[in-house]
Formats: C-alpha cells, structure tokens, sequence
C-alpha cells in the first residue's frame, strides 16, 4: 500500500514540476485563461502530493 502512495506523491510532483516549467517558460506568451487553468492544475497538484504525503506519515506511524 505504501508504495501505491509514494508511487502518487511521485506523479504529482512531476504533474507540478511539469505546470510550473510551462509557466516558467511560456509566462508571458500564455493568454489570462490559460493561466488560470495552469493556476488551478498547480493547486490541485499540490493538493494530491500533500495528501499522499498524509497517507505515507499516518501508515508509517500505524506500523511504528
């Protein structure tokens, strides 16, 4: 189970490595709908890193 969860966290740490380089490299280019659809990825990215992060602690400290 734990590694279905890490395997998670990883995707979405890719998602938002991935968003914000296409914010980084195409900020200015991008049009204001587009980038508020990049604002919203990043944001729910990050949602579904952080809980996957909170299922690895809390299994971690079930098995301790």
């Amino acid at each position: 189970m734990i590694n279905h969860f890490e395997q998670q966290q990883g995707h979405f740490e890719r998602i938002l490595a991935l968003l914000e380089n296409i914010r980084r490299y195409e900020g200015g280019k991008i049009n204001p709908v587009t980038s508020a659809l990049i604002e919203e990825a990043l944001s729910e990215a990050t949602l579904g890193s952080e809980n996957a992060q909170r299922v690895l602690d809390s299994t971690a400290e079930k098995a301790a």
